[in-house]
């Protein structure tokens, strides 16, 4: 547990600089009196929140960011403090809120890609490697669904083009979701992975046009040339 609550001041500080730009933890925000005697109060009581979004099934980083988003809407100039994330207050999420968002298989996906909560995916999978175009990282907050084939589009329907592995041949697109993110998810920012070629397997068990190649690259169909899948899986 102490290593866990060493955890646990570590994303705070790294959420306060996502936040508000930079972190600060002052000695009056970690020192109480318990018993008549000075603790580490706020150590014990982080000790307390990750047991109790433990039981209930919940990633404690899950209600620290729901925390931070909503203080920052509240208070946009301030910085939150150890105490006021701490304590049980208003800014707190609901234990079914939280189980809510986190029963959600898409979520670590948004987590990962920056997009919003409420971002959707209509066809059940985004292009392995999905990125935005290079001018729009700092909208991913707007943008309201992604689709299979990388276009996605902002809340008031403006349409934009993502980049992908594999991006030269639009038959060579590999299905990603909440059952193979995890395999990719190392290599998913790897900018090499745009040009080139999947394996076979990648092919073979997520392609989304699986019969145009068979396992030795030879094509199909007549429209489509050969290739050479890529050797390496990483």
């Amino acid at each position: 547990m102490v290593d866990r609550v060493a955890d646990f001041m570590l994303n705070f500080l790294q959420m306060q600089v996502e936040f508000s730009g930079n972190a600060c933890i002052k000695p009056k925000e970690l020192i109480g009196t318990a018993n008549e005697r000075k603790v580490f109060i706020s150590f014990r009581e982080a000790a307390d929140r990750i047991t109790h979004y433990d039981n209930i099934g919940v990633d404690y980083t899950e209600w620290m960011k729901q925390n931070f988003e909503a203080f920052k809407e509240w208070k946009p100039n301030e910085r939150l403090n150890l105490r006021a994330l701490l304590n049980k207050n208003s800014l707190d999420p609901s234990d079914g809120e939280l189980i809510k968002i986190t029963s959600d298989p898409w979520m670590p996906i948004r987590r990962f890609l920056g997009v919003s909560d409420e971002c959707q995916f209509p066809d059940g999978f985004i292009p392995k490697g999905w990125q935005a175009a290079v001018d729009d990282f700092d909208s991913l907050n707007k943008v309201s669904f992604i689709k299979g084939d990388g276009f996605y589009y902002y809340d008031d329907g403006t349409q934009r083009r993502g980049k992908r592995h594999y991006a030269r041949n639009k038959y060579l697109i590999i299905k990603a979701g909440p059952s193979n993110f995890l395999e990719y998810k190392e290599s998913w920012n790897d900018t090499k992975l745009i040009t080139g070629n999947p394996t076979w397997e990648e092919y073979r068990d997520f392609g989304v046009y699986p019969s145009m190649w068979d396992i030795e690259g030879n094509s199909n169909h007549p429209a489509v040339k050969s290739l050479k899948w890529r050797k390496k899986s990483w």
